[in-house]
């Protein structure tokens, strides 16, 4: 239910690379709350639906907030929101616990408009079982944010008793972001954050959702916190936060357009596939943009090579090629490759994957990208295949202002998590194990990536991959 429509004024700064500019100090952009809606709660099954009461306008901010619970260890990890309208939608922050508790935020950056979207967040096929004991999806419409890659940080924090604090991994690029904090757990109530506003109380899950619209008090620079009180009986639940510009980059510049994640169910030692057709595009690329693929076989047995992914073909007719993988590991029985389609095709694009053994499981990540130079080539390829730490990891050798890095990290099980500086941005997330950053416009010198939190379990695999390009499009035009 909406409690409140109150107007957050902001900073009047457009974002350019990691960096702000003041565009007109004199006219202050302005955000505001047009609806909010929330899905029923189910039970069971891998996907969650929730549809706008009204009309969306164009060029407004959507928002989805999926929490859930699982009587299973893992709650599901949701790997993909999309709608009926094409609209493109983005991860901007996920958590779950190891006590079956789940969040997440996604976000589409600027609305097609029209008719109510009808919204859909599909989880993982891994666990099997994810033992869904209530998955429910709200939704929140937004007014007076402007241009792309709105997101500007993000947190996770852990429920463990009365309090938590939801707090930024780094410093806001400007002053009073509208700020998003959900959290889900075992409490019976809960306190917003002082001079926040509660948008959702489902007391039945243990979901809590609240928002900054109104609250002058976040400050360029400095990371920001939203504490949580009075969570009645709290012993253990997972919480969010993310923050958003009102002026983003313009649509000339680089950017990420859209982004799915899914893995598949693990097959039964010493089954598997040569091949592996992974999940659509939830809207189909433009064609001539840009099209990234993360994506790895898993063998779990310690005896026999991961192997590799040995060639990617799309149902579109894009071309693929490699530009770094991680390199087999017994260990862990993941080995993580990174491809790239320069020009896509257009139209419905799956990928399908060539493995050179037969893998019990498959994982891939899908990202589309707009405004990126054109003959792009491997800058540096960094890697890292075993071990029980989160060491940073650095490009081989300095890149050039302007070069485009990617950086993926896959292990058994890790808790909170982030990127390690705030240069990268994070794209996905999934607990379990895998997360991706990416770095559109890079510093001149060394590029390290690096990671919050800590591993749970040993097994760790990190790729990074840097690329330059002579295109046209190589620096960025505001």
């Amino acid at each position: 239910m909406e409690l409140s429509r109150r107007q957050l004024l902001g900073a009047g700064f457009g974002l350019v690379g990691a960096s702000l500019v003041d565009l007109r100090k004199d006219a202050a952009p302005t955000f505001s709350l047009l609806q909010t809606a929330h899905g029923a709660r189910i039970t069971s099954g891998r996907t969650v639906t929730a549809r706008y009461a009204r009309r969306v306008r164009r060029g407004s901010l959507l928002v989805a907030v999926v929490s859930r619970l699982s009587k299973k260890p893992l709650a599901p990890t949701v790997g993909q929101v999309s709608d009926d309208r094409g609209n493109h939608w983005r991860q901007a922050v996920e958590f779950f616990t190891g006590g079956h508790y789940g969040v997440d935020i996604w976000y589409c950056e600027s609305a097609g408009g029209g008719n109510r979207p009808n919204v859909t967040g599909r989880c993982l096929d891994y666990p099997v079982d994810p033992g869904t004991d209530g998955m429910r999806m709200s939704l929140f419409e937004y007014s007076g944010a402007h241009g792309f890659e709105l997101c500007d940080q993000i947190g996770q924090a852990e429920v463990r008793g009365t309090t938590v604090a939801a707090t930024t991994n780094f410093g806001l690029a400007a002053p009073d972001e509208l700020a998003i904090s959900a959290i889900v757990g075992d409490m019976s109530s809960a306190t917003v954050p002082a001079g926040w506003n509660l948008r959702l109380a489902d007391t039945t899950q243990g979901c809590y959702v609240a928002d900054t619209l109104g609250s002058d008090s976040s400050t360029a620079g400095t990371p920001f916190s939203g504490v949580w009180t009075g969570l009645s009986g709290g012993r253990a639940g997972a919480a969010v936060v993310a923050t958003f510009v009102p002026r983003g980059v313009s649509s000339r510049s680089r950017r990420l357009v859209q982004s799915c994640y899914t893995d598949s169910a693990i097959l039964p030692a010493g089954k598997g596939h040569r091949k592996w057709t992974s999940q659509a595009y939830p809207v189909n690329p433009k064609p001539g943009n840009t099209l990234v693929a993360f994506m790895n076989g898993s063998i779990y047995h310690p005896s026999i090579d991961c192997g590799s992914v040995i060639a990617v073909s799309d149902s579109a007719g894009g071309r693929w090629h490699r530009v770094g993988q991680s390199g087999p590991d017994d260990h862990t029985g993941i080995n993580i490759s990174c491809w790239i389609c320069e020009s896509a095709a257009g139209g419905p694009t799956s990928v399908t994957a060539t493995f050179s053994n037969a893998s019990q499981q498959l994982a891939c990540l899908l990202l589309e990208f707009e405004n990126l130079p054109r003959n792009l080539k491997v800058k540096s390829v960094s890697r890292r295949t075993f071990g029980g730490d989160l060491p940073h990891l650095t490009t081989a050798t300095p890149l050039a202002a302007g070069d485009i890095a990617f950086a993926f990290r896959t292990d058994v099980f890790i808790l909170p998590q982030g990127p390690g500086s705030p240069a990268w941005k994070q794209v996905i997330s999934d607990t379990t194990g895998a997360n991706a950053l990416m770095m559109l416009d890079t510093p001149a010198g060394e590029v390290a990536a690096s990671w919050s939190g800590s591993v749970v379990e040993n097994g760790l695999d990190i790729l990074l991959v840097a690329l330059t390009g002579d295109g046209p499009n190589q620096r960025r035009s505001v």
